[in-house]
């Protein structure tokens, strides 16, 4: 354990470099930061101040967090304990130099993809030492050093098991799959069957969720598209040419925002799917230009009635 005072602490106060629910964590020096515990957290429920249950999680937990930490190849985990004046108030943890993927607005879509297998390479290897982080969050999960780290491993959430968890497990793959959605900008989307994480939220048994799933799903968004872009005005008219173009293209409805409440609108995708048509997606029509950042989209054309098919996108090639 790493013994400090309350005048070391005071002295840090400078090099503050965060802050969560449940601690501060300061910047010590290049290779270390010290997580300190706030002794008391106001609950989200009631509002009231109480204990940190930080604080009270064993030392066993963190002896086996510790022990598990060094034997990991691509996450830092926990370095040590930390005492404030003789009593335990946190953890030492590497300092990472780097962005939280949250803060990651402008990458490739190539890009989010690496990153993203990054994150199942990093998430398998903790699962296969038993140590469940079953809260992964867009903002504690980082890029230093152009690779992925996660952070926070010491939160309460963080299960370490002696045997595996199937719950626990689940529950991971669940959480990390939501911050994958969120980092490949899926909550863009209005509707996507033909590829989206929602088969994975829906699925009927929770404890049968795998890694494998997510995999298939970064794989899908790996495979260049051609898609047709359309407008659900005057439908009827475009059945015909429509299922033609589904045997070759991805059909995507573009619609504008005050159709998102429109009750037609699902008697539209129900009268589509009846003629056989499925649609690969429903965006905002404000959204088309930047609708290729998430999908990997090789080229687009758009139905006009005047022009008929007409393209609209082409991939530029670096």
């Amino acid at each position: 354990m790493v013994n400090i005072t309350e005048d070391d602490l005071k002295r840090l106060e400078p090099f503050r470099v965060g802050s969560g629910t449940f601690g501060v964590v300061y910047k010590v020096n290049d290779q270390i930061a010290y997580k300190v515990y706030r002794k008391t957290i106001r609950d989200s429920l009631t509002w009231k101040e109480v204990d940190n249950p930080a604080i009270s999680l064993s030392p066993a937990h963190f002896n086996a967090l510790i022990t598990r930490s060094k034997r990991l190849k691509y996450t830092g985990g926990i370095l040590d304990t930390l005492s404030v004046d003789g009593n335990f108030r946190g953890v030492v943890i590497p300092f990472y130099d780097g962005k939280r993927i949250e803060e990651l607005t402008d990458l490739s879509l190539d890009r989010r993809l690496s990153l993203s297998r990054e994150m199942v390479r990093n998430s398998k290897e903790l699962s296969g030492h038993l140590i469940y982080t079953t809260d992964f969050k867009t903002n504690n999960i980082m890029i230093a050093n152009g690779v992925v780290q996660f952070i926070d491993l010491d939160d309460v959430r963080t299960h370490v098991c002696h045997v595996p968890n199937l719950l626990y497990r689940a529950m991971t793959i669940n959480s990390l799959g939501e911050s994958i959605q969120d980092f490949m900008l899926e909550r863009r989307h209005l509707f996507s069957p033909g590829g989206a994480f929602n088969d994975l939220e829906r699925e009927q048994n929770f404890l049968s969720l795998t890694y494998g799933r997510i995999e298939e799903y970064l794989n899908k968004k790996s495979e260049e598209l051609c898609v047709v872009y359309f407008n659900p005005c005057n439908i009827e008219g475009f059945i015909e040419l429509l299922s033609n173009l589904k045997k070759k293209y991805k059909l995507v409805m573009m619609i504008e925002e005050e159709q998102l409440h429109d009750e037609n609108l699902v008697r539209i995708v129900d009268y589509l799917k009846a003629n056989g048509i499925g649609l690969y997606d429903i965006i905002l029509h404000k959204n088309q230009e930047e609708y290729p950042k998430i999908e990997n989209i090789g080229s687009a054309y758009e139905i006009s009635s005047q022009e008929g098919l007409r393209k609209v996108y082409t991939k530029s090639k670096k």
